[in-house]
Parts: structure tokens; sequence; C-alpha cells
């Protein structure tokens, strides 16, 4: 392989390739190097940094008795989190490191808890990732704890030299506790009640609670609920935390334990009390808090305690010492305070009143008595019961009805006497408690429990035994008082207890003191014997237990089972000696921290004889082997090699020089004697030599051919100079004529001088120009058809274009001897008046008709109408006065349409130099000849309201209708006999006259109309104009005021419950509706009442009397919207919307969520209300059916693997579709994860067999980029499930080896191939895709017997392995690969079924199939 860069080597270098090639023998370079394959002779001679050794220059340093390209992989992680906070998260930090030298690959960080519900989580870090030497990474772990239990387990970090195993631990810290107290201090707290002291009736107090979590554990309290039992008295005022009351805060709070997590500890709770209670009395109220504890811990009650001040209206404190209010409801202040318990009288004293008297008879006889409102008489007792010496019942006998009782308990039991009026009891004496007797109380101290005195049968005794067996329970199972011991001894566990009863806690669990735990020792809780935890390996030596550092020495210092972990072990290395060979290995040093290698041979010395004797990767280096060399032939090219012997020219004949553009025949000189480079003219059509001669001909440098130009020179190389431009002709120059009078040159047309050549009216054509005697002036101004006129005289060219009549165009020469008028148009307004300086010039405003010399001047300041520079002049331009001697301002009457008042209420104003007009400004907005503004007919007071002005009369109506600023004023305003009406009064009834009242009925009133006027004033309260009011005037009684039928004195209808004749009857006389009809129409039967307001055709309406003696149809339409349907009980009812024409029995039901059809049900038929599923992309129906579509707006479920059809497949439902169930990770289900080194076969986790993987492709010795980048090999599952590598070893059978780490399955599917490779980076292994990268392998290429080999093991079993590469051509780019035909694990032993691969790989140079099906070899 030839390369030429040598920085890609360079690279190799520093990521610790170099020893690796150097290691195996292989071939780093495979072709010949330009400088024989030295780069240094000493230190200087390499870039900083590098060394000069065995002529190249390396990495350093090289230290002595080390590996420089060494990984080792050291982890330092004390991940114990104590005791987090339940529901937060904690997290620590740990150091991953490269101890040693070289390339350390992390390749995977696997956390396995024992929690099935996972609570640890790494930090964000993705795997695999590389360390150089020397270089560490901090991660990150956490840990979110969801219960109070202890959460443990382990993170593995899996590297391609080591694997490390820290341990995970958290624990328990006890139970939370719900405490609540009301503050009296910054260090005090009453548990005892919520007291507000004393509240005067009708206030209110406040009084604060304090909410905490008193518990040792390390979960939060969530406090849900605060509430008082009287929601009236007692309101939850607000809540704040940590004593701040600035910080407000909303239930739920979470209540952390005392110092633990970010969230507050303390709730305080005001709670605002108000006294409203009536009898003045607050009795067992109290404050309930809530939380979400478990029951009955939930729920903690504070009582509240509260003195009112007061009583509440009717209500009386009789007793200031006693609580509350005793007397409520007095209602008779007057009355007699009998004996009743109330205070009749209503002066706050109860039953004072009462007058004792006598009662009683005989020696009976006593005086009355008021007691608690009952009368107490001293008459006989119903019986003498009571031991007083005394009869009670006054029949002569005493004390006849006594009745005994019993003093005493348990044997001591007395009965009493009754002796003389004195009663007594004398109880026994007791015994002492004994066994015998259980539930007897023989010493009569009323506990019948006891077994002994003061005993009772399992009260805690001294068993008189060691350990947890010393406690003991009092018993009488033998018929004797024992002390048994509770429990019997066991096997001795660590949990600071002897429970082997021997004397000794705790023996057998850490014998060295070094505080971990006996391996296979129970352990529980934290014990004082092994505070940090289990798992010594060795108790005997406390330099032995789990976190110790591990000493390389061949001993297991930190009990994870592995020995010498973390130090690079029997890895072939090179020692301190001159060469690079590998002929030691890595061992420990003698103080236990690290490794140096035994190679202790002697330097072995680079020798030109085809083998790399000093293994630095290069063959035979500083001898120029495979440097090119000129043999004995007459040429001077170097077609030979340089080898051992010298140079072998492999050419027999001299390379003669031809023309090829190359140096034939090694020289130094190319294309000698052809004339190369010398200047030649090519194909082009010019005859210029501009190109250089070439092996194929004349090649003419110019892009384009060799143009003649016009500057004195011969351009396209002919001989002649300026030949086509023709020089010296005659020409026009650049004057005004047309005339020839020039000479061609260079420069252009020279007329010397140059002479404009005048038109003259002489018959020639003077300026050359074809037209004789033209010009602007023809002939000298005389034209012959025009003669009295000139061009550019004044005209007016008159058109449709042109529409005034002013001269502002011009003449113009329209031939030799004729002139016309041209349209110039200054005029733009056509007024007659031109902006320009024409005839009719002046116009100040052209594009304003009205504006021109001549027009009147305006009153319109700032605009120039007459255009002669001044504004509005004149004699009386808006300022004197006018010629109708009318003065602007002053007041008129504009008469018209819109004014139709004759107030001059609005005023002059100029309109022209010397007129004036009335302009309508008309404030008179009712025409009333009055204006409310100043003119001369001011003064009018309602502006809007005709009948109010100066000249209107005052009414008796609360307005100033005269506009006088005073109201009803007058010498008799409405209260009198008015002047003109004497026989009247105000209010006296009238009947008012006019269009709006049609009756002749007197429902009106009299009214003062003015000062001494009455009038009668429209009241109407005859609404129907039936001559009927309904009010108290003359004509009153109308029952039924709106309808003309219905009035006192009409005819009596039958149409029951309506009172025709307002005689308060209904349907009176005798056939009113009781008898048939004329018509045989009964009254009430259905009918349909035909007429514009009822277009229906449902019996909706029915039959009523109209006379005494018929039956009419009488419109009722109950059917308002017509649809033929009515919501009444008539032969058509059923109509649910009456009112909506599209909704009845008849209509079609649509999804509107209304009832359409009328059939009680709404949006039947639709689906409304059913599951359904939206417009996401699950199947899942998380919605309802609307009108609108579903509801379902929820996201798309993907499926998980839970064992649950998340996505709602359809039509039949699939559980957990995407998921690989022949994965490890996933064996059969998603909770199966088979042990790194077992693969999934059919939902079990199996170890593979034996051949199960084969090797079938090797890539020895690539040619496109280094072995070290380049190797690969392809293997082949011939099992019928896929296989996963992780575990697996790759090795061959001397040092090479690499175990297969992944964060993720490698996986083989069956049938199926995977390669595996020194570099995954397509870029730099020669294209390959889809590698396992592995380290530590390199593949000799010498095709040999014993030369190398390549094993796949799990464990110590082999399962495939290739050897030797036998006596096969091992082709330089070439694959080996077995014959399609013989995929076994005993066919790839054959080397007759191996060859060399015939197909050519993507990187274009290799061959080989790496991934893909091999060829089928010949």
């Amino acid at each position: 392989m030839n390369v030429a860069d040598w920085g890609i080597v360079g690279s190799l270098r520093r990521f610790g390739l170099w020893l690796l090639v150097g290691a195996c023998g292989g071939n780093a370079g495979g072709g010949p190097l330009s400088d024989g394959g030295c780069t240094c002779v000493a230190d200087a001679d390499c870039p900083a940094g590098e060394t000069c050794k065995g002529c190249r220059c390396r990495a350093a340093p090289f230290a002595a008795g080390a590996d420089a390209g060494v990984p080792a992989l050291a982890v330092d992680c004390d991940l114990d989190f104590g005791a987090p906070l339940i529901g937060a998260g904690t997290e620590l930090a740990f150091t991953v490191r490269n101890a040693g030298g070289g390339e350390l690959l992390v390749a995977a960080l696997v956390v396995a808890e024992h929690d099935p519900v996972p609570e640890f989580a790494l930090g964000n870090v993705e795997t695999p990732f590389v360390l150089d030497g020397g270089e560490e990474r901090e991660l990150t772990l956490s840990l979110r704890p969801i219960d109070a239990e202890p959460d443990t387990g382990t993170l593995t970090i899996g590297s391609n030299v080591a694997t490390a195993v820290c341990a995970l631990a958290s624990e328990f810290k006890g139970e939370p506790e719900l405490y609540v107290c009301a503050p009296l201090g910054e260090l005090a707290c009453s548990t005892g009640v919520l007291d507000f002291g004393t509240v005067a009736w009708g206030e209110s107090a406040s009084a604060d609670l304090l909410v905490r979590n008193v518990g040792d554990g390390n979960r939060p309290i969530v406090v849900e609920q605060i509430s008082g039992s009287d929601a009236d008295a007692l309101e939850i005022f607000t809540y704040w935390l940590d004593g701040e009351e600035e910080s407000a805060a909303e239930l739920p709070v979470f209540l952390n334990p005392a110092g633990e997590g970010e969230e507050p500890n303390d709730l305080y709770v005001r709670v605002t009390f108000s006294a409203q209670e009536p009898d003045g009395l607050f009795e067992d109220e109290h404050i309930r808090i809530e939380s979400d504890l478990e029951p009955p811990d939930d729920v903690a009650e504070v009582p509240v305690q509260v003195a009112i001040d007061g009583c509440g209206p009717g209500c009386w404190d009789l007793d200031p010492d006693a609580p509350g209010c005793e007397l409520c409801g007095c209602a008779f202040q007057d009355a007699v305070d009998s004996c009743d318990l109330e205070d009749d009288d209503c002066d706050g004293n109860v039953d004072e009143d009462f007058d004792p008297g006598l009662c009683g008879d005989g020696a009976c006889a006593a005086t009355a008595a008021c007691v608690a409102g009952e009368v107490v008489c001293g008459e006989a007792a119903a019986d003498d019961s009571v031991c007083d010496g005394e009869d009670d019942d006054c029949d002569g006998a005493t004390d006849e009805d006594y009745q005994p009782y019993t003093c005493g308990v348990g044997t001591c039991v007395a009965v009493s006497v009754c002796d003389a009026g004195v009663p007594s009891c004398t109880a026994g004496a007791g015994s002492a408690e004994t066994c015998a007797n259980v539930g007897a109380d023989d010493d009569c101290d009323g506990d019948p429990t006891e077994i002994a005195d003061g005993i009772h049968g399992g009260d805690a005794c001294a068993s008189g035994e060691d350990g947890v067996c010393a406690d003991g329970e009092w018993t009488c199972a033998t018929g004797l008082l024992a002390c048994p011991a509770l429990r019997v001894p066991s096997d001795e566990v660590c949990n600071d207890l002897d429970d082997d009863c021997d004397g000794e806690a705790d023996d057998l669990c850490d014998d060295d003191g070094d505080g971990f735990c006996r391996d296979g020792m129970a352990i529980v809780g934290s014990p004082a014997a092994c505070p940090s935890g289990g798992d010594d390996c060795d108790d005997d030596d406390d330099a032995r237990h789990p976190g110790a550092v591990e000493a390389c020495n061949g001993v297991d210092e930190d009990c994870d089972v592995l020995v010498d972990e973390g130090f690079a072990l029997g890895f072939a290395c090179d020692g301190a000696d001159a060469d690079f060979c590998a002929e030691g290995e890595t061992v420990c040093d003698a103080a236990g921290d690290g490794v140096v290698c035994d190679d202790v041979s002697g330097d072995n010395v680079e020798d030109c004889d085809g083998a790399d004797d000093d293994c630095d990767a290069l063959t035979d280096e500083g001898f120029g082997i495979g440097i090119p060399c000129d043999g004995p032939d007459a040429d001077f090219c170097p077609e030979g090699l340089m080898a051992c012997a010298g140079c072998t020219d492999d050419a027999a004949e001299n390379d003669l020089e031809t023309c090829n553009f190359a140096d034939d025949d090694c020289d130094g000189s190319v294309d000698e004697g052809f004339g190369v480079g010398l200047p030649c003219d090519g194909t082009d059509t010019d005859f210029c030599a501009t190109g250089s001669m070439t092996c194929a001909g004349c090649g003419d440098d110019a892009a384009a051919d060799g143009v003649e130009s016009c500057n004195g020179a011969d351009d396209d190389c002919d001989g002649l100079v300026d030949e086509d431009f023709s020089l010296g002709s005659v020409c026009d120059g650049s004057d005004s004529d047309a005339c020839m009078e020039g000479i061609v040159t260079c420069a252009g047309c020279v007329e010397a001088p140059p002479d404009d050549d005048v038109e003259t009216c002489n018959g020639f054509d003077d300026d050359c120009d074809g037209v004789i005697d033209d010009g602007s002036n023809v002939c000298g101004g005389v034209c012959a058809i025009a003669p009295t006129v000139e061009p550019g005289d004044p005209c007016d060219f008159g058109g449709p274009g042109d529409l005034d009549t002013c001269a502002d165009d011009a003449y113009a020469c329209s031939g030799l001897n004729a002139t016309v008028c041209t349209d110039v148009d200054t005029d733009g307004d056509d007024d007659n008046y031109s902006a320009g300086a024409m005839a009719c010039a002046g116009d100040c405003a052209d594009g304003d008709p009205d504006r021109y010399p001549g027009a009147a001047e305006l009153c319109n300041p700032g605009v120039d109408d007459d255009c002669d520079g001044t504004i509005d002049e004149g004699t009386n331009a808006c300022g004197g006065a006018c010629t109708l001697s009318n003065l602007p301002g002053a007041s008129c009457d504009f008469a018209g349409a819109v004014d139709l008042d004759t107030c001059e209420d609005d005023y002059y104003v100029c309109t022209s130099l010397n007129a004036t007009d009335c302009a309508n400004l008309d404030t008179d907005a009712d025409d009333d000849f009055y204006s409310p503004g100043a003119a001369a007919c001011a003064g009018d007071c309602a502006d809007g309201d005709p009948a109010r002005s100066p000249a209107d009369p005052e009414l008796c109506n609360t307005l100033d209708d005269d506009c006088d600023g005073f109201v009803d004023e007058g010498t008799n305003p409405c209260g009198g006999v008015c002047a003109i009406a004497p026989t009247v009064e105000p209010l006296d009834p009238c009947d008012f006259i006019g269009a709006a009242d049609l009756d002749t009925c007197e429902d009106d009133a009299y009214a003062c109309a003015g000062w001494n006027a009455t009038v009668c004033a429209n009241v109407d309260t005859d609404a129907d104009d039936d001559n009927y009011g309904a009010g108290a005037m003359a004509c009153a009684g109308d029952c039924a005021d709106g309808d003309p039928a219905r009035h006192p004195g009409a005819t009596e209808l039958c149409n029951p419950g309506v009172d025709d004749d307002c005689d308060g009857t209904i349907d009176e006389g005798t056939n009113a509706c009781g008898g048939a009809c004329t018509l045989a129409n009964a009254p009430g039967t259905p009918c349909d009442f035909v007429g514009p307001a009822d277009l229906d055709t449902c019996n909706d309406d029915y039959y009523t009397c109209t006379t005494l003696n018929s039956t009419d149809c009488a419109n009722i339409d109950t059917d308002a919207d017509n649809d033929n349907y009515s919501p009444g009980s008539s032969t058509c009812s059923g109509d649910c919307a009456d009112g909506d024409l599209a909704r009845s029995p008849a209509a079609t039901e649509v999804c509107d969520s209304l009832d359409n059809d009328c059939d009680t049900s709404v949006d039947e038929g639709f689906g409304v209300g059913n599951p359904c599923d939206g417009p996401d992309t699950d199947n899942c129906n998380e919605g309802v059916t609307t009108c609108t579509g579903c509801s379902d707006v929820s996201s798309d479920n993907v499926e998980i693997c839970n064992g649950l059809d998340d996505d709602c497949d359809l039509p039949t439902p699939i559980v957990d579709e995407g998921f690989d169930f022949t994965s490890p990770s996933t064996c059969g289900n998603c909770t199966t994860v088979c042990a790194l080194g077992l693969s999934c076969n059919a939902g079990s986790c199996v170890t593979p067999d034996v051949g199960s993987i084969i090797i079938t492709e090797v890539m020895i010795d690539p040619t496109v980029v280094f072995d070290t980048a380049g190797e690969w090999f392809e293997v082949y599952n011939t099992a019928s499930y896929p296989i996963d590598l992780r575990t697996w070893e790759i090795k061959d059978l001397g040092t090479n080896t690499h175990v297969i780490t992944y964060d993720t399955p490698v996986l083989v599917p069956p049938g199926g191939y995977r390669v595996l490779g020194n570099q995954r980076n397509p870029a730099f292994n020669g294209g390959v895709t889809e590698i396992y990268q592995y380290s530590g392998i390199l593949m000799a290429n010498t095709p040999s017997p014993g030369a190398d080999e390549l094993l796949l093991r799990i464990g110590a079993t082999v399962i495939d392995q290739v050897a030797d590469w036998v006596t096969a051509d091992v082709s330089a780019g070439r694959s080996r690969q077995l014959t399609a035909t013989a995929l076994t694990a005993a066919a790839n032993d054959l080397d007759a079924n191996w060859c060399s691969s015939s197909t050519l790989m993507t990187n274009g140079v290799d061959y080989g199939t790496p991934g893909a099906a091999n060829i089928t070899c010949p």
C-alpha cells in the first residue's frame, strides 16, 4: 500500500494504535517509503512532544517499564444518597478516568435497580466515549424516590480494558407526622386549643394555627383541606408559609420534614371567629386539618375556645358567673312573673313574683316553693326509701322502704344496713392474688385480671437469659407464676442484637473490625457492627472489603469478584531496550499500585533481511529497500527497485524519447528534439504566430482570431496595415449639415474646419439633406400660402383636444412654402386664458376655469380670482357697506324650504365684491319664530317644541310655556275656578274629542290650560273606544278595556271563561253553553279556525258559543308555527317546539342538539355521546361524538412496550406491536431482559450453542488504509434466533483480546451477518459501514502455519475459531472468504472452503463483501 502522507500515521500514533501494530507484527505500510523509512536521527529532528526512536518520531513520553499505549479504567464513585426527600430529585457526581495511556473506550454505563420501578437516572451522557491517557470525565447520577423504601442497585461501567461496579444506596428515615398547634411565640406553641379570648357579641377576632411535618421520615405531607366545624362563625381567612405573611399560599400545600428539601416546612393558618350566637354560647367547635396520610393519621382537629361578652337581641345574662345568656325571647314586659323559669315581665329576673303560700295537710304540711320553674310542696313522699329516721311518706312507719346497696369489690363484696336513720356498709378483707384463682380479685383492689399482686398475664418481665431471649412475659400457663422468654435463640444476624442469646451481640459480623459485615451475613437496618454495609469477602483482613482500593497483587481487595481490575495486566509490551518488540507482558509492580513490563530481552537491531527485526512496524528501514533505482541500461529511468542485493532493473531495453509530454528517457528533459514550445501559427484565420508548438501540433494561445483594427498596425499579421477601414475616402463631419466635406481617418471623419451649410431660399439643397429650401423660416419669412405670418406667431389650433378660443398655439412650417397652426394648448382649463406667454396669457390658475384675467374678484381670502396679483380687492371686499346696504354679519331671515320661520336668526355674508346675501344658519329648529341664540328673535327656551316660546301662553303643566323663566305662573295656577269655565273644576270628568279618543265616554278630565282657562284634557281610560272605561269615570265599568265587544250592556256569548257584558257572571242565559246549539257543534269540540292569523290545517281550535244558540270555531291557534302540529292536546298535538316550523313529529331528525322530530330523543341516529376517535394517528376512543365531530383532542397514543394496546389497533387489538420480542432487551415480553451473555430464543434467555456463530470473512491486509484502521472480520448466525455478542471475547492464542461491551445489544440476525473491526468510521476504515469497533486485536499478514488465529468465545467456551490462514495466499487488499455454499462451523475449518474475494468494495480499491453474502469459491 502506497501512503505518501505520513500525517495519517501521526494521527494513528496519537490514538495509541502504533504500539498495537508493533505488538502483532502487522504490515503498517505495505509499500515503499520515499526516504527509505527513516524520519529522524535524533530527538531534534522530531516535532515538539515527540522523541526519535528507531529512526522514527514517536509520541512522548515513553516511561521505562510501562507501555504508554495501555489504558487503565479508574472510577471514583460514592453514590450513597442518604435519605432523600420523596418526590424530589437528588444528584451525585462520580468520575471516570483513564489512569493509563492510550485510548480508553468507555462502552457502556448500565444502572441496575433492585426495585422494579426505576428511580435512579444517569445524567445527559452518550456512550460510547473515549478518554485519552490521564483524561477524566465527571458524570452525574440522580435519584428521585417515589416511596419511603430504601433504594439500592449498581452502576456498571464497561470499557475496552476492564469493568467497574459502583454500589447505589439510599435509606429510609421513618414516617411523617402531622403536628398542629397555636403559636405562642418564636419558640413556644400550645397544642391544647385555639383560644380567641373574650369577644364582644357581634364582633370578630383572629387567631393563628401552625401546621408542621414533625416526622423523622423523608416523605412530605400534603395538606389538602382546612375547615371550621361552624362555617358561619369560623372562617379560614388566609395561609402563609414559614412565618412570612407576605408569602401567601393556596391549598394543597406540601410540608417537608423539618430541615428537608426545598419546600417550606411550616404552614400558618389564620382563623377568624365571629361572635353571632344569640345566647352567647359557642361550644364543642373545632378546626379540622385534612392531609394525604393514611387514616387515622390523616386528620387533626383543634378545639376552639372563646368567651362571648354580652348577649344578642332579646337575650339577658341573668348570671354573670355562668357562661351564656340565661334568658332569651321575653315577650310580655307587663306580665306577672309566675313560676315557669321565664322572665314573664321582661325585667331581667325570673319567677320573682311567685307567691309561695302553704300546701300539704297534717304532718306533711309545708310552705310551697318554686324550684326550676316548678311549684314544689311538702306533701307526703311516694315512699320512705331514704334512710333518715323520718316518716317521709306520712304512714306512721320510719325508713320502711329502705333499699340496701353493696360495697367492696371482688371477694370483699358486702350489703348495706339502715340503723337508726344512718345507712352503713362494711366490705370484707382481701387475700393475696394467686394463679389458682385467676379472675376472682382476691385482693379486692378492683382488678380481677391480676395473676399476682400487681402483676397481669402478659406483663413484661426479665426471663434471666441473654440477648433477645432476655425479654419475657408473666404467665400462669403451668399453674405457677412464671416468666418464660418471648424469643428462642436463632442464627446471629447483624442488627445490634444478640440473636443467638450467647451474651454477645452481632458476633461473627465483623471480625476484622473494618466496618463491613462478613459476606453472607444478613443485615437489618444500620447496625453498629457494620456501619459501612456488608459483602466483606475476607472478614479476617481489614484491608479487604467493598470500596477498598484495588491493588495489583492477585487479591480481590474491593470484594467485587474481580481481581486486579483497573490494571492492564497480560498485555504484550516492550521493555526499556532500544527496539519495539513486545517480548514481555504487563505484570504488577512491586508496590502493587501499577504495572511494569517484564521484557528483559536485549536490543533487536534491524538488518536487511526482509523482516522487521526491531519490531517498529517497518521492514528493512534504513536500507532504502523498495526505493526506485536505475539499472545498467542506456537510459536514466529508475525502473528497478532497491533490494538487499542491490538494484534490480526489470526493463532490458533502453527507453527512447517520444513527443508525449513525458521524460521517456529519464534524462531530465521532456520531448527534446520535437520543437515543443516554439512559436507557431495555428488554424485560425489570421497569420500571427501566437501559438506554441506541442506534441499535437501548433496550439494557438489566442482565444479569438487576430482582427484588424484601425491603429496604424498590422493586427492580423497579413502584411497590410488598416486595410479594412477605407482611409482617405470622403465623409460628412460632425457639423449640422449632411454634406460630404471630410476625410476618413482612424479618428473618424475629419472636416477641417467644420462648416455648417445652412439651407437658403435658392432652389438648391444647401444642407445636403435631400430636401430643397426646407427650414424653420422658409425663404426669409414670406410663405406663399400665408404671407402675413411667421413660424412661431400665435394662433388657435381648434379641435377636440383644444376647446378654448385662445391664441395659445403657434404657426410652424409644414412644407417649402406653407405654414400651419400646431396645437400647443397652454390653456389647460379652456377658459381662454393661458398660463404661458401667448396673446391670451395671464391665467394665474390654469386648471380652474373660474379664475382668469377679467373674472370677478370674490370675497374668498387667499384666492386671486381675476389674476391681477391682488386678493379680494375692491371698495367693499368683505369689509364695508355693500351696494344693497346689507352689512355682513347683520341679522336677516333666510327664506327657503329648510327654514320655515320668519325669525331673523340668520346673517348677511359677502357673496361678491359689492353684494351681500342672507346665509341660512337656522337657529330656530322648531320654526316657532323664536331662537335660543342671540338673534333678534332670541328667547326660545325649548327650541324643538313649537308650543313653547315667548309668544305662547303659560299652561298649567309644570313647564315654562312662555319662556319667561317662571313655571305655571298666574292668579289661578291650577288650583281653583277658572274664569272662562266657572262651572267646572280641574279633574271634573269630560269627553276629549280628537283622533286619539274616538269614544263619547266622559273618561277624560278638565285641566287648567292657562291662567284663567280650563280645557278637557285627553285622559282616555276607554282604550277600546266602546264608550266604557276601565276607570272610575261616568262611563266606568268596562271589564275588558281593549276588547270593544266586551262592556256593560253587551250580549253575553257562550264562550267559557269570558264575561261579555261585564256583569260579573259568565255565559249566563237560558242556553248559555249548556245544551245543544243550532249548528249541533258541541262547545269544546276540536276544529280548525280558518283565517289569515291561523294558516295551518290542524284541529288546534275548538267550538264556542257565539250567541245563545249557535257555535263557531274560535281561533285558539296553539300551532304557532303553522306546521300542522300543536303542543297542546288537540288532534294534531305532539309539537315539541311550536314556533319552530322545522321541528314537528313529521320532521326529519338532524344533528343539532335539538329534538327535531319531537320523539323526546335528541340527535338519535347520529351516535351523539358515543365514544369516538379524533383526528390523531391512534385509534383510541378518547372523545365522544358530537354534531360537529369527535371531541377527541388528545395527542397521539404511541405504542409502548407495556403489555397493553396503547394505540387501540383496529379491527383487532394488537399489543406491543413494533417491539422486537426476539431481542434480549425484550425477550418474549416487555419486562424480560436477558442477562449479558444470553440471547433470546422463542421467548427464553439461552446461551448460544457452539457453532451458532461462525467466522465467514476476514480482511487481513487492507491496502486503502492502514491495518490498524482497516482490518475487520465477518460473522454469520447459523441459529434460528438473533444472537447478542455482548460479553463475548475476541482473541487469538496469544495476548490479543477484546471483550465486546455496548449499551445496546450487539445482534447478529438469524441467517444474517455482522461485521467487527478496528474502526467504526467508514471515512477511516476503507468505507465499511455498521461495524462494531473492537480494540487490542491485529491479525498477522504472514500466510504460514501458526502465524495467527481468531477465536470467539463465551467465558471458556469457544464458539468458533479460524487459525493460521493455513497455507492460503494472503493477498493484499483482498479479504479471505468462506465459500457461500459451506456456511457451517465444520466447513470453515477446512482451507479448501476459503478463497480470496473477487468483489470490488465501495472504496474502489480493496475487494470484499463485509456484511453481505460471500462468493462461491471456484
